[in-house]
């Protein structure tokens, strides 16, 4: 394990061959079954630029939500979600595919965090622990370093408030681990993660803070050591900021890490972050707001994040434009700055890119398109770069 770390580390000082400081890529829709009446991805993990998996949410005839799951080989995505007896109210709010044919979901079904686990087309579908005296517990992100080391972190409600969670799966069970809550912070969340090894996970999300105008939320990373979490703070973008959240990271080794959210400002402007880290210190970088952004409705966000070089990563969310429309946002690193991409024009009126995977040849990024007006219907998106 130790020697594929070096030859990992040692392979990122050459730009990937195909993303390398590359300003544009080519973006186009790819057609996934949507189960009706609405349905939505929020994850997906691609084990190879030929096999992916989505995860998310759809709606039943009569009104429960359920887990959603779908595969792709070759571009051609099926549904592969669990039987209709694993499924009850919840949803897969994100997944991990560390082997060929082998993946972890993760949710929760009536607040009790799941896991699902795909071995070759079948499921099977485990809940975790819960903090003993705690509430509703939600995951929000799982990374597998290999398909016996996977970590999975959110949050769990308590009396006091708001707790970040980790959970680890060994190949055999799930196990609870302490994390490192700030003292006397009523909030403190992880929404992302992302693991190089069983001796190094990276987890992003939120703690309360004071800020320029009172009581708000800073930027939170925790590192797993193989032993213990660690948390340091994420610098904020500036001395106006009153809220910030880190919601996904991407980490290639124990010293590059780069995380992607949004933050907003004293005027209640919602502007997009990213940070990148140096294996000591956190260093906020300046991604572009999109032109044609809402002045009225200021809110971009970059929800998930996905690193193959440290010359090359790839983050996708959303914003509001002019006409107040929900538009799909992709955004690329290329060592130096970030740029805006240019996405395909969308089957209806809302899109968001709630999730992406990037691997040497390219991209896959998922989310949702809707309908407007009272009746608005929800339809899986994939988009696929080249």
């Amino acid at each position: 394990m130790v020697a594929a770390v070096v030859a990992a580390a040692v392979s990122l000082l050459a730009p990937a061959p195909a993303l390398a400081r590359r300003s544009g890529m080519t973006w186009g829709i790819q057609p996934a079954p949507s189960p009706q009446p609405d349905a939505v991805f929020f994850s997906v993990s691609c084990h190879s630029d030929k096999q992916c998996m989505a995860v998310g949410i759809r709606s039943t005839q009569d009104g429960h939500w359920v887990p959603l799951a779908e595969v792709s080989d070759r571009d051609r995505w099926t549904v592969a979600s669990p039987r209709a007896a694993q499924l009850t109210d919840g949803s897969f709010r994100a997944v991990s595919c560390p082997a060929k044919s082998k993946c972890l979901a993760v949710g929760e079904r009536g607040g009790v965090p799941v896991a699902g686990h795909w071995d070759h087309g079948s499921w099977t579908m485990r809940e975790l622990s819960r903090p003993t005296g705690d509430g509703f517990v939600q995951l929000e992100d799982v990374a597998c370093s290999a398909p016996n080391a996977c970590t999975a972190v959110g949050w769990t409600q308590t009396a006091d408030g708001q707790r970040s969670l980790a959970e680890r799966w060994d190949g055999r069970t799930w196990r609870l681990q302490p994390t490192a809550n700030p003292a006397g912070a009523q909030l403190t969340t992880l929404s992302g993660t992302s693991c190089v090894d069983d001796r190094f996970c990276m987890g992003v999300g939120q703690t309360s803070v004071p800020t320029y105008a009172g009581t708000g939320t800073g930027g939170l990373a925790q590192h797993w050591n193989g032993g213990s979490w660690t948390a340091q703070a994420i610098p904020m973008p500036d001395g106006n900021t009153v809220f910030m959240w880190p919601m996904a990271v991407s980490c290639l080794t124990n010293r590059f890490c780069v995380t992607v959210g949004m933050y907003t400002d004293v005027q209640g402007h919602d502007r997009i972050l990213a940070a990148s880290w140096d294996g000591q210190h956190w260093t906020v970088q300046d991604p572009p707001n999109p032109p044609d952004r809402s002045s009225r409705d200021s809110r971009s966000q970059l929800y998930d994040v996905s690193c193959t070089s440290m010359m090359s990563c790839v983050g996708s969310g959303r914003y509001y434009d002019t006409a107040g429309h929900e538009r799909a946002l992709i955004e690329m690193w290329d060592g130096t700055s970030w740029t805006i991409q240019t996405t395909p024009a969308q089957p209806h009126p809302e899109s968001t890119l709630w999730g992406i995977s990037c691997q040497k040849k390219g991209c896959t990024a998922v989310g949702e398109t809707r309908t407007d007006g009272d009746d608005a219907r929800r339809f899986t998106l994939v988009e696929r770069s080249s």
